[in-house]
């Protein structure tokens, strides 16, 4: 049996881990309930090399100080991380915004906890669902794929049906409400539900768009 099999085993009776990364980030992962807490005790990047370039590229061409938002914030790992590797970059400072934007409870619980060992504590932290209005939606969690952070407003998708009512907002609601401008980074990880947030965005954006958007997509 594989070393990652043994580990994925293990995990399974596991409480959570105190981890530290070889970025330095200190972390509080539960790898037995989350798949992306599991993968950082694998040694697989939080932030791809290739995205991190991107991102220091970004930051450095900025003339004001860096907003940056992560939109599905899970744990915190993909902010923290970011921030790490942002370090040198002059426009990364105590002028900086930082907002992750996580409606699980469980993973808000997580996500703020794991900033605060990082000493992130002014990193901005809001419990909405961003999708193309704002109502009262249905999160799917995926707890019987042991995996906690798998939550989608899309409901066709292999995850458990495990219901959560969340309030959902738009993107440019954020922004405006926020008051920091138009983020030049922005990070989505929303399981799904990304095109249904882009297309309601572009139209409200005009041309106060990012500078550089780090997205995952599904197929749906």
């Amino acid at each position: 049996m594989s070393l990652a099999r043994n580990l994925a085993s293990l995990g399974q009776k596991m409480r959570p881990l105190d981890f530290t990364t070889p970025q330095g980030a200190k972390l509080r992962l539960a790898v037995a309930e989350n798949a992306s807490d599991k993968f950082t005790t694998y040694g697989v990047d939080v932030v791809h090399e290739l995205e991190l370039e991107a991102v220091r590229k970004c930051a450095a061409s900025l003339e004001e100080p860096l907003v940056f938002f992560d939109v599905g914030a899970n744990s915190g790992l993909y902010t923290i991380h970011t921030r790490l590797g942002l370090s040198d970059i002059s426009t990364v400072s105590e002028k900086s915004t930082w907002l992750c934007i996580e409606p699980n409870p469980e993973m808000l619980m997580r996500l703020t906890a794991n900033l605060s060992f990082n000493g992130f504590t002014d990193t901005k932290i809001l419990v909405y669902g961003v999708s193309d209005k704002a109502e009262t939606a249905v999160l799917d969690i995926g707890v019987a794929a042991n995996n906690l952070g798998q939550a989608s407003l899309v409901t066709d998708m292999e995850t458990a049906n495990t219901p959560l009512a969340i309030k959902t907002t738009t993107l440019q609601t954020i922004i405006d409400d926020l008051g920091a401008g138009t983020p030049h980074i922005i990070k989505v990880d929303i399981e799904g539900h990304e095109i249904t947030m882009f297309d309601y965005y572009w139209k409200e954006c005009g041309s106060n768009k990012p500078k550089l958007i780090i997205v995952e997509m599904w197929d749906n």
